[in-house]
């Protein structure tokens, strides 16, 4: 069996590759920071006065103390706000909200198509007139909004007028599709007609009194059923007392209204009427032959009312 040579001569235990070898078979001695027994023995070695910090009652390890002592040593010289206090004036307020406020309160104003809306908003168009955004940043100075902040309050309240929007038109809809129902019920078959008689009145009436056009800006006044009700009876009074607007150009319904066309029919059958109910077999070629062309344009008056 071999043995190991030992340095014997003098400084021989010091040379290179004898340290190299020594330091290689020693184990390591290092702490554990993690350790919550090694830190507090550490805390324990502190004099009394220190150790009763809360900093140092409050630590867990060595590793995160020295995570503490990184912060701190990082925030130095750093700005610090100081905390308000109830006796504030307005410059001491507003010295205070500087410090968050973007520079010169110029906040930036995302366009809509830039916002973060629900999927249900997303596409739809919103005009916000400019002194409304204006009011908008006026007010995140005076509450000394940072920019995230201002994002926030502005996309909330593009959000919020977007919802408004949406369930407005969706009441409108309802309203109309409601509207549409009973207008049906009661004219029934004559809808379409008595639709474009209302119209053709009003459009008439509005040519001298051009404030009833600022009524029907809004939807559900310009399709309640009172008011279309109301311009049928007008367009009802006005033909009656107009046999033909052909002949009465001073009426305004215009040659090709629904009035105007009804009179029409109806000068046609009165004074028509014996020859259009006569049997066409019991009549003269020649009878027969202008019963044909009153047919005709019968029907072709009918076609342009319900055009």
């Amino acid at each position: 069996m071999s043995e190991e040579t030992q340095p014997a001569g003098l400084g021989d235990g010091l040379s290179p590759e004898t340290t190299e070898q020594t330091s290689e078979s020693t184990p390591s001695t290092g702490l554990d920071f993690s350790s919550p027994d090694t830190y507090k023995q550490f805390v324990d070695t502190l004099p009394e006065d220190i150790r009763g910090y809360k900093a140092f009652q409050e630590t867990e390890n060595l590793q995160s103390l020295a995570n503490q002592l990184v912060n701190a040593q990082s925030a130095l010289g750093k700005k610090r706000l100081e905390a308000p206090s109830e006796d504030w004036t307005d410059d001491n307020w507003n010295d205070f909200y500087s410090n968050m406020r973007p520079e010169n309160d110029e906040y930036t104003v995302a366009e809509v198509s830039e916002l973060s809306l629900p999927e249900e908003l997303q596409g739809q168009n919103i005009d916000l007139p400019d002194d409304g955004i204006q009011q908008m940043v006026d007010l995140a100075g005076q509450m000394g909004l940072t920019q995230r902040q201002f994002d926030i309050m502005y996309q909330t309240t593009v959000q919020n007028l977007m919802q408004g929007n949406q369930q407005n038109s969706q009441g409108i809809d309802e309203s109309l599709k409601n509207y549409k129902a009973s207008l049906s019920a009661d004219w029934q078959a004559d809808f379409d007609v008595n639709l474009k008689q209302s119209k053709e009145a009003f459009s008439a009436l509005a040519q001298d009194i051009p404030e009833l056009n600022d009524l029907v800006q809004d939807p559900t006044i310009a399709n309640h059923p009172g008011m279309l009700k109301l311009f049928h009876k007008v367009a009802q009074v006005s033909g009656d007392s107009l046999p033909s607007l052909a002949n009465n150009p001073a009426n305004g319904f215009g040659e090709n209204s629904a009035m105007n066309i009804q009179a029409q029919i109806r000068d046609l059958d009165n004074s028509n009427q014996e020859l259009i109910m006569s049997e066409p077999a019991m009549l003269k070629p020649a009878d027969r032959a202008k019963r044909e062309q009153l047919l005709q344009k019968r029907a072709e008056l009918y076609t342009q009312l319900y055009r």
